[in-house]
């Protein structure tokens, strides 16, 4: 099973612990994306993605819901830790508000 599906710079990202995986629809073929600093896993975890970046946001680790939040950066493919949320969540929704000009 696969959790947490976004799609970021025309591949299919989802993750279930560790790592997250990608799904290329030009190869048609899942691979490797990156491990993640926290594990995070079922349906608890939000991903999202603004700009250049994937974010994902809360989560379960196995043993309690977290708080922190990480980005992944395409150019060094490095996860990162952005601030974290202000309580412990799990089934979190992630949205990005697009503003027009």
């Amino acid at each position: 099973m696969r959790f947490g599906l976004c799609v970021f710079q025309e591949l299919l990202s989802t993750l279930q612990f560790d790592p997250v995986e990608c799904f290329s629809r030009h190869s048609g073929r899942w691979a490797p994306f990156g491990s993640m600093l926290n594990k995070r896993c079922r349906h608890g975890v939000s991903l999202v993605a603004c700009g250049r970046r994937l974010y994902a946001v809360g989560g379960y680790d196995g043993q309690s819901n977290l708080s922190s939040t990480e980005t992944f950066c395409p150019l060094s493919r490095q996860w990162s830790f952005c601030a974290p949320m202000s309580c412990h969540q799990g089934g979190v929704g992630v949205v990005t508000e697009v503003t027009l000009s």
